[in-house]
Parts: C-alpha cells; structure tokens; sequence
C-alpha cells in the first residue's frame, strides 16, 4: 500500500483501534500502547477477510439499492446506505459504522470493480 499523508494515516488507525475495540469487547479496555498496535493489524486482517467473504453479497446489494459515491448531501444517504447493508450482513450497528467509514476511506470507488 502506498504511503498515506500523516493524518490519513491516524485516522485510519484510529478507525481500525475503533474497530479493534469492536472486535475483543472489555478486553481492550486492558491494552497497553503494544497491545492497540496489534489490535490494529488484527482489525485490519480481520476487515480484510470480512471484505473477501462478503464483497460480492455487499456490492450486489449496494447495486441493488441504486449505491452511488457521491462528494454532495447525498454522501449521508450513501453512508446510512452502506451501514444498513453491513447490518444485514450480520455485523452490529457500531462495527458497521466503523467498517463502513474504513471502506469509504479506502476508496469505495475500488470495492466493487
């Protein structure tokens, strides 16, 4: 993957720490500054594999609900669009919202091509 700018790069992480927190419940409220680095590398695995198993289920229903990435107010709906979608594919409100930001911020224009 290509170097991000700084920031980029914390929110990301940010992100997947959120993401991580999602994943082992109380636990992470235990980790150290090492235990929130490995957490991240696991959400981002995690997300990975989430992805490869459910890409084509999450671009056919996106396609199925007229998904189109916009940079206007319609961004809102796309991103209540998404969420609901990864909520019908089992995950919870909260993971959902934060996989849903990490697509977006990985490009959404690459998920489904």
């Amino acid at each position: 993957m290509d170097q991000m700018p700084e920031p980029d790069k914390q929110i990301e992480e940010a992100l997947l720490a959120a993401l991580a927190g999602e994943l082992y419940g109380e636990t992470a409220e235990e980790f150290g500054p090492a235990d929130v680095r490995r957490g991240i590398e696991d959400a981002r695995n995690w997300l990975e594999g989430w992805l490869s198993r459910h890409r084509q289920d999450l671009c056919a229903e996106l396609g199925r609900r007229g998904f189109r990435s916009s940079s206007t107010v319609d961004a809102i709906v796309d991103a209540a669009t998404m969420v609901d979608v990864i909520v019908g594919l089992g995950l919870g409100q909260a993971t959902a919202a934060i996989v849903a930001a990490l697509i977006f911020k990985w490009g959404i224009k690459n998920l489904c091509n």
